[in-house]
């Protein structure tokens, strides 16, 4: 699927050179993850990461688009020990390659283009590397695949530079549970990133 993902994302491209029926755009975003894992007996999106890729996206209407983006996406959950809780502290750290597909309404017209992007949709991600522990030892037992929803809102300052905020939750466990779990661990991220339009 995620060959598949990647093949639709760079025919889009190409096709925005072709195409004389429907217009299309492209562009680069970079931001940081703020992860936490729902199981892991910690409250808070503590973990840090980079986030950054491709997307483009085809105009579907005057205040609608359809996008899909290529990016490579940090997550997963950290802590501090607690003396008095009796929790040891966690550190997980995880690399997707990670493709959403989205669906944006637009409103707050200014000049030639509208302020607020407004999107949802899913995310398709695949687990390519990552370590866990105090001695950064390589993740088991976590899912390849990961499937996710997601909502999100963008302010566009111009029409090409964008701040955007997204919330992302998986519809899947990250880890099943097993007779060596006490449970499922359930993945919550939101990202914060900075989006150029060409």
């Amino acid at each position: 699927m995620y060959r598949f993902l990647v093949f639709i994302f760079f025919t889009i491209i190409l096709c925005s050179d072709i195409s004389g029926q429907r217009r299309f755009k492209a562009g680069l975003t970079l931001g940081v993850n703020a992860s936490q894992i729902n199981g892991d007996d910690y409250a808070g999106f503590d973990k840090l990461g980079l986030m950054g890729g491709l997307k483009a996206s085809a105009i579907l209407g005057e205040k609608t688009e359809f996008g899909i983006e290529l990016l490579f996406s940090q997550r997963g959950s950290s802590s501090s020990f607690l003396p008095d809780s009796g929790i040891a502290p966690v550190r997980i750290h995880l690399d997707y390659v990670e493709a959403p597909l989205t669906f944006t309404f637009k409103d707050w017209e200014a000049e030639d283009f509208y302020r607020i992007h407004v999107h949802g949709g899913f995310s398709y991600g695949r687990l390519i590397g990552g370590t866990s522990g105090v001695t950064d030892a390589p993740v088991e037992g976590f899912n390849d695949n990961d499937f996710a929803v997601l909502v999100g809102v963008s302010y566009f300052t111009n029409e090409h530079l964008a701040f955007c905020f997204r919330y992302n939750r998986s519809m899947i466990p990250m880890i099943p549970k097993t007779s060596a779990s006490r449970g499922r661990y359930w993945g919550f991220f939101m990202t914060f990133n900075t989006t150029y339009i060409f």
